[in-house]
């Protein structure tokens, strides 16, 4: 007995209530909401905003409660959390200060216009615009509260000494960079954050090794158009002298990066035995794909073809690369995306749509 939900059909209780809960639509604004700049606690409050789960005079009215309304921070119009975020003039006096220290203009009405406002920042500018934004909606709600329920008058000079240190907070949490000779500085040094410069990238040397004599190297990849996504399988097969003897590509229909790339390997090997290749070299850029085959733990629905596999090699090695040094596979496992599911189309020989492989007298390099 195998549970399907796992790839090597182990039962996991997360995976199990994962299978039966009820998911809600996916919504535009998660990725800001909950972002790891964001304080959870800003985030918290900003989760019931958007949702409109909070007592504004309109939502009460609307539940049946009869009372009159007036916005209690410009005391001009109906409270309605639309006018009390976005309209107000208290408002719109700490969104154009927002505007002045970032240095852009003050032209939005809602949130997904202020949010568009952060997408030509640099990373980090970006988190602190979006933690700006929701620290803005929190503390105009908290402002509001203690006016209504303590009766403290609003105070704009408060509300946005809180919104510059939660700002200095997201300046922390955030993981984003600052472009380098931009006026990311100027807006730092406005906000009091300190930004870390970041790190030069490491330069590593790498290079494709072509298999021993009698051995056939097969490069394998997965590409998946999203995770899942439209998915195919690349494999490239060179001989002792780095010539392409053969190369494979397979359209997958929807899957996961992690099953393409399962699946690049047992192709290859399927289809190297079908021309009496025996010795052979898998390498793979899935360093889960290649653990995953070379302790046998394949994925469970795997598990007889790979059996069968192995009982017809002499020699299997199995390793894994980086891309830098596995480009030639990656092409055949695009082409293969653009294939209908289950449609292999196999080659002898260099097919024309590899215009370039990996040649083993040249040193390639991987940036990060």
């Amino acid at each position: 007995m195998v549970w399907s939900s796992n790839a090597k059909g182990n039962f996991c209780s997360a995976e199990a209530f994962d299978a039966i809960r009820k998911k809600g639509t996916t919504v535009w604004w998660h990725k800001h909401v909950w972002a790891t700049a964001t304080h959870p606690r800003i985030s918290g409050i900003a989760w019931k905003l958007i949702h409109n789960r909070v007592p504004v005079d309109t939502t009460l009215q609307k539940r049946g409660i009869q009372l009159a309304s007036m916005c209690c921070l410009c005391g001009k119009e109906v409270e309605s959390l639309n006018h009390l975020l976005w309209h107000c003039n208290r408002a719109k006096d700490l969104w154009s200060w927002l505007c002045h220290l970032f240095g852009c203009n003050y032209d939005f009405e809602d949130l997904e216009q202020a949010f568009a406002k952060g997408n030509n920042f640099s990373s980090l500018i970006k988190d602190l615009w979006n933690v700006g934004v929701l620290a803005i909606m929190a503390e105009i709600w908290k402002g509001r509260n203690k006016r209504l329920f303590e009766e403290i008058s609003f105070d704009a000079y408060s509300c946005s000494y809180k919104v510059r240190w939660w700002l200095r907070a997201a300046g922390k949490l955030s993981k984003g960079t600052p472009r380098i000779h931009s006026t990311d500085g100027a807006i730092l040094r406005k906000l009091g954050v300190n930004a870390s410069i970041p790190a030069a990238p490491r330069i590593r040397p790498c290079k494709w090794i072509p298999p021993d004599f009698g051995f056939i190297k097969l490069n394998c990849d997965g590409a998946a158009k999203g995770n899942p996504g439209p998915a195919g399988v690349g494999v490239v097969y060179r001989d002792d002298h780095g010539n392409v003897i053969g190369a494979l590509s397979m359209g997958m229909g929807a899957t996961t990066s992690f099953c393409a790339e399962c699946e690049a390997i047992m192709q290859g090997v399927e289809w190297a035995l079908r021309n009496n290749w025996t010795m052979l070299w898998v390498e793979t850029d899935s360093v889960a794909a290649c653990h995953s085959f070379g302790k046998n733990q394949v994925p469970w629905h795997m598990i007889t073809r790979w059996n069968l596999a192995i009982k017809g090699l002499q020699r299997l090695i199995i390793s894994s690369t980086w891309r830098e040094v596995n480009f030639a596979a990656d092409c055949m496992a695009n082409h293969g995306v653009s294939l209908p599911s289950g449609c292999i189309q196999a080659f002898v020989g260099r097919p024309s749509l590899l215009n370039k492989v990996e040649d083993p007298h040249y040193v390639y390099y991987r940036f990060d």
